[in-house]
């Protein structure tokens, strides 16, 4: 969040609002790389359109968690759990047209890559290496994969950090 677009909002806030946004995602058991894509729309929303309230902020955090679990969630939370999550401060139909307005802002561009994405590519291709097979051949998930590269093997402590 930039200082100079939103300049009534401070760190301290948006530290606030990640830290329910977080609760929110495990309450739902929503994915890791969910909440990474909500916090990524989160910020480019901000970050093109100055001026946002500080009595909407929580609806952009909540219309970040809803269209970031329809985009990675196998089966997203109904909008009533996000509903709920908000303590009766918005409505349906207020976090639907939000979610619009967060869509034509960012002008859908809605799958940017992640830490999560990125990392869990890097092990794929540890692991297809580690198994003897040849990374070229490998068409998952569309990830990288760099045939030949010598990218070194990460720490168990970053593989188990990221198996969840």
């Amino acid at each position: 969040m930039n200082a100079r677009q939103q300049p009534h909002l401070s760190k301290k806030m948006r530290v606030t609002l990640l830290d329910w946004m977080t609760e929110v995602a495990a309450e739902y058991t929503l994915k890791r790389e969910t909440l990474h894509i909500a916090v990524n729309l989160l910020d480019r929303y901000l970050e093109k359109c100055p001026g946002v309230a500080r009595n909407r902020l929580q609806l952009v955090g909540i219309s970040s968690l809803f269209v970031a679990s329809k985009l990675n969630e196998v089966m997203p939370p109904e909008l009533s759990a996000f509903v709920l999550a908000c303590k009766g401060h918005y409505d349906p139909e207020q976090i639907v047209r939000f979610e619009h307005r967060m869509l034509r802002a960012l002008k859908w561009a809605l799958c940017p890559p992640t830490s999560c994405a990125a990392a869990r590519g890097m092990l794929r291709s540890v692991y297809l290496r580690a198994e003897g097979q040849d990374e070229a051949n490998y068409d998952g998930c569309g990830f990288f994969t760099i045939s030949g590269s010598t990218s070194p093997k990460p720490p168990p402590g970053v593989v188990s950090a990221l198996q969840g």
